[in-house]
């Protein structure tokens, strides 16, 4: 009916209207954009135009239409007349795909709240996935002690998430072993979420397999299956640790060789990109030292729920004595690793300096060139007013080629001294990276032996 011309929006109207009855309730639905979209308006019954309104609605922009065409300069009167004519078929057209998409919107939202009711009212459903723009809770209560809730707020661009939080006893399930499984975890994140996926349809597979994955943990009993949780959890966390602090760079080198590794979604943590591949190969020591110093001290951020966690792992408190220790044992090596930097970073503002002068000079006496070329060739304007400066500039440069070789020594000394300027940044990088952790370490009040 939409590709029909013979075909109104009063026509698609009537047809809609015959088989969905009036709805004045708004719905918080994303169908059919996307979770981390912006700015998504509820679903309402498409808005049905009277006869009266549609006419006079049309009426107006014909008459728009008819003034507008009477500015332009066509060659006869019944080309003007076509113009007319193929505009306003084109408005008609764009009234029924405004429609059409309000509808199959609105259709799309009442088969999915619909299905979504029948598959809900089933006892064997404990949880399912939605459509809600904002913020949603889901809550599985297996029993008075153990909850699984999805935390979910759609439709807010970056501000859209995706979590799971697993809790016993007011105890939060923490994913402690993703803190050292990847090259970069965010921490905000792993300390307040058992899992963080990226906002998006996809991550509903995702995440009910793990909650069904979890529910079916549960037979062993639910004292068990949390203990077991955070055994598992942080052991795995102080064996990668103590890896790190053993041999940083082996493990930084199989991070980088895997990096393709499938995340399943997550978005708390993520491998290394290219870009800090390609500075490994670089910096191999002074990034695997950053990253040992970085996953140890980025630890310290876990004590306060290790210490939560100990109610219910009673060798919590060894973990922590363990993270405490390590720390200790890597605080020598930052500021000795922060003064052989910094003599790097000397050594490379000495050769900077006689760089940028002889760039400098390069650039002045490129300058006195321009200026004869350019008094050369005022001189042969007035001889020929109608010699082009491209072609002057292509000939002069023939005749000179010094100045062709001169502007090849400013590209290459501007290329040495931006290189040498990124060695500096990357490694006044390194320098704050490494005191950003030495300071959380005397925050933790571990600097003294």
């Amino acid at each position: 009916m939409c590709e029909n011309p013979n075909r109104t929006l009063l026509d698609m109207q009537g047809a809609f209207a015959m088989k969905f009855k009036t709805d004045k309730q708004g719905y918080k639905c994303c169908l059919p954009y996307s979770y981390d979209d912006s700015y998504i308006n509820w679903v309402f019954y498409p808005q049905i135009k009277s006869y009266n309104t549609y006419q006079a609605d049309k009426q107006a922009r014909i008459a728009e239409i008819r003034e507008d065409v009477k500015k332009k300069s066509f060659v006869s009167e019944s080309e003007k007349t076509q113009k007319i004519e193929e505009r306003t078929a084109q408005y008609e057209r764009q009234l029924k795909d405004v429609f059409l998409q309000a509808a199959l919107r609105y259709i799309e939202t009442m088969d999915f709240t619909a299905t979504q009711a029948r598959v809900n009212a089933m006892d064997a459903v404990k949880m399912s996935s939605h459509e809600v723009i904002g913020w949603a809770t889901m809550e599985y209560r297996i029993n008075e002690d153990l909850t699984i809730n999805v935390l979910t707020n759609f439709g807010y661009g970056t501000s859209s998430y995706f979590f799971v939080n697993v809790c016993y006893k007011g105890i939060e399930l923490l994913p402690y072993a993703q803190t050292v499984n990847y090259y970069y975890a965010n921490m905000q994140d792993i300390i307040a979420h058992t899992r963080s996926y990226r906002a998006a349809r996809d991550s509903w597979q995702i995440a009910l397999d793990f909650v069904a994955g979890l529910s079916d943990q549960t037979c062993v009993g639910l004292e068990r299956f949390a203990y077991e949780w955070i055994r598992n959890e942080i052991t795995e966390m102080i064996t990668g640790l103590k890896n790190i602090k053993q041999d940083s760079k082996k493990i930084l080198a199989e991070i980088a060789n895997n990096r393709r590794v499938d995340l399943g979604n997550l978005v708390s943590v993520r491998s290394m990109s290219d870009q800090e591949v390609a500075q490994f190969k670089v910096y191999p020591q002074e990034l695997a030292l950053l990253f040992k110093v970085e996953k140890i001290s980025n630890a310290l951020s876990l004590l306060k729920m290790l210490e939560q966690a100990a109610a219910i792992y009673p060798d919590a408190p060894r973990a922590i004595q363990t993270i405490k220790e390590l720390n200790q044992s890597i605080v020598p090596e930052i500021p000795q690793a922060v003064e052989g930097i910094n003599r790097q970073i000397g050594s490379l503002q000495e050769k900077l300096k006689p760089k940028d002068i002889e760039l400098a000079n390069a650039r002045a006496q490129k300058k006195e060139l321009d200026e004869q070329a350019n008094a050369v060739y005022m001189e042969l304007l007035k001889q020929n007013p109608a010699l082009k400066r491209d072609m002057f500039e292509t000939d002069y440069s023939k005749q000179h080629p010094e100045l062709t070789k001169l502007e090849n020594k400013i590209e290459q000394l501007a290329s040495e001294l931006q290189r040498l300027k990124t060695k500096i940044y990357d490694r006044q990088n390194f320098i704050d990276c490494l005191q950003k952790c030495y300071t959380n370490i005397a925050d933790a009040g571990l600097l003294a032996a």
